[in-house]
């Protein structure tokens, strides 16, 4: 296959994905992935920065989960995760809310959401008005695109065909995938606990996760 998908599971299929040449050095990280959230890192050269190893995150807001807890929690952690880890990340989000902040109107999921952008200092990187989901009789804009410490230009909405109601957004960043070597983590593996993760490993496979370092 040219491509690999990053997917999680949901009754009622997922509804989020990443979906990636099969050059690129991605990594699944099943910590953060579930049905509404995808989440993979990506090990990448960049000419103008330190930058190593990027998140890539994909995430669906349900519009009918209730006020107050719209934000999935695997996202939460991913986020909490990458900052603490000092590991740069994108978030490309069907948000399911209007702000100002993206060019839209205001609704109370908006204002929930700009709460939680303030709070981790993400840089939305939309620009203007253009409508990024336009169907059923409607055109709005609540597909945002979030970043954290990632060199992003020229975003724009694209007028390109697609098989979808959401359209495709497009950016550039000064990064090429790398073609070799595994990618650096914040952790000391001289410290594993091999045991316990041989255990848990054969319960439940995982990417990697922080309680197995000592």
């Amino acid at each position: 296959s040219h491509v690999q998908t990053f997917v999680g599971s949901r009754d009622g299929g997922p509804r989020a994905a990443i979906v990636a040449p099969s050059t690129a050095r991605l990594w699944p990280v099943t910590d953060f992935t579930t049905g509404d959230t995808a989440a993979a890192l990506l090990q990448c050269e960049t000419a103008a920065s330190t930058m190593k190893n990027l998140m890539l995150i994909s995430s669906y807001l349900d519009i009918t989960r209730p006020s107050g807890d719209i934000l999935p929690s695997e996202l939460l952690a991913a986020v909490r995760h990458c900052q603490s880890s000092n590991i740069p990340f994108i978030v490309a989000m069907d948000s399911n809310a209007h702000s100002p902040l993206w060019g839209s109107d205001t609704n109370p999921r908006g204002e929930e959401l700009e709460e939680f952008i303030l709070k981790y200092g993400l840089r939305i990187e939309n620009v203007g008005s253009a409508p990024t989901f336009v169907g059923r009789g409607a055109s709005t804009i609540i597909d945002i695109t979030l970043t954290w410490n990632v060199p992003v230009q020229n975003w724009q909405v694209s007028d390109e065909t697609t098989l979808s109601d959401h359209c495709l957004l497009t950016y550039e960043m000064e990064t090429t995938p790398a073609t070799s070597a595994a990618p650096e983590f914040p952790f000391n593996f001289r410290k594993m606990d091999w045991t316990r993760f041989r255990e848990h490993l054969s319960n439940e496979p995982l990417f990697f996760h922080p309680h197995f370092w000592t």
